[in-house]
């Protein structure tokens, strides 16, 4: 016996399913085939549904493009919020949201075949959807500042006397975005605790 609120809620349940199955398909044809070479036959394909199947959510092959970059970035933020646990050091925290954020981003696109295409295309045809996401996820990192700050882990005045949060955003999406920072990491946040020294800051201060 079927349990729910009525067939609205099971038909909307459904029609969500298959709107993901194309999505996750729509990722794997893109980043396996290309942009250029991908049919909206293939997602199809990919996804076990038809042609018209994948026409009653999207109107287009972009519009289906559009949606799975949405989609990947939305899994990178959820990803990253995942591997954010309170109790851990502030240091561990940044890493861990971009291990989670960066991972699955390299994993899922940038690792690929395609992936190069794709990441392009996505700052391009997808800039929007990907500034969007961008600006979330420093807003998450600045709350993560915010937070340790008021729990006096960190002191941000020793970035500059009334110094935004926001102004160490830039430095800690450095650490995480070039595998060359990563040895730096401890220096870098370490540069921003009660005991250590003003100067330890100052080459990654912003002008």
């Amino acid at each position: 016996m079927r349990s729910g609120t009525g067939t609205g809620t099971g038909e909307d349940g459904r029609s969500e399913a298959r709107r993901e199955a194309i999505l996750e398909a729509a990722v794997e044809c893109f980043t396996s085939y290309g942009f250029r070479r991908t049919s909206l036959e293939d997602i199809a394909r990919q996804a076990g549904i038809s042609r018209t199947g994948v026409y009653h959510h999207f109107s287009s092959k972009e519009g289906v493009f559009l949606a799975a970059v949405e989609h990947c970035h939305a899994e990178s933020h959820r990803q990253a919020l995942a591997r954010i646990d309170p109790d851990n050091p502030l240091e561990d925290q940044i890493f861990g949201a971009l291990d989670g954020k960066m991972g699955y981003l390299y994993r899922r696109a940038v690792s690929t075949r395609h992936g190069a295409q794709v990441a392009g295309m996505s700052s391009d045809l997808g800039a929007p959807v990907t500034q969007l996401w961008g600006r979330r996820y420093l807003e998450t990192l600045t709350s993560l500042f915010e937070k340790a700050a008021a729990a006096g882990e960190i002191d941000l005045s020793r970035c500059g006397a009334g110094a935004r949060t926001r102004s160490l955003l830039p430095a800690a999406a450095q650490i995480g975005s070039d595998a060359a920072a990563l040895p730096r990491r401890d220096r870098s946040i370490a540069a921003l605790t009660p005991t250590a020294s003003p100067r330890a800051f100052s080459a990654r201060d912003p002008a």
